[in-house]
C-alpha cells in the first residue's frame, strides 16, 4: 500500500480515531531513532507530543493535508 494510499483510508476515520492513528505513527518513528540523537531531535519529540496532547484536548488543528501542501511547496 502507497503513502496515499493510507492517506485515503485514515480520512475515513472518525476524528479521534485519526488523532490516536498520529499519536501511534509518531510513537514508531521517534522508538526507531537511535537513543543517542540530538537534542534537536528531543526538542522535536516534545514538540510532537505537545501538539498531539493539544490537539486531542480538541485545541485548533491544521489539516494534514494543508501541512503536507505547504512542506511539498517548499520542495
Amino acid at each position: 500500500m502507497t503513502a496515499d494510499e493510507i492517506l485515503e483510508h485514515v480520512r475515513a476515520l472518525p476524528y479521534r480515531e485519526r488523532l490516536k492513528l498520529v499519536e501511534r505513527v509518531v510513537h514508531e518513528v521517534a522508538e526507531s531513532v537511535d537513543a543517542g540523537g540530538t537534542s534537536d531531535e528531543a526538542e522535536m519529540d516534545q514538540e510532537l507530543e505537545r501538539r498531539i496532547e493539544r490537539a486531542v484536548a480538541g485545541g485548533r488543528t491544521v489539516p494534514a493535508e494543508d501541512v503536507i501542501n505547504k512542506l511539498r511547496a517548499r520542495g
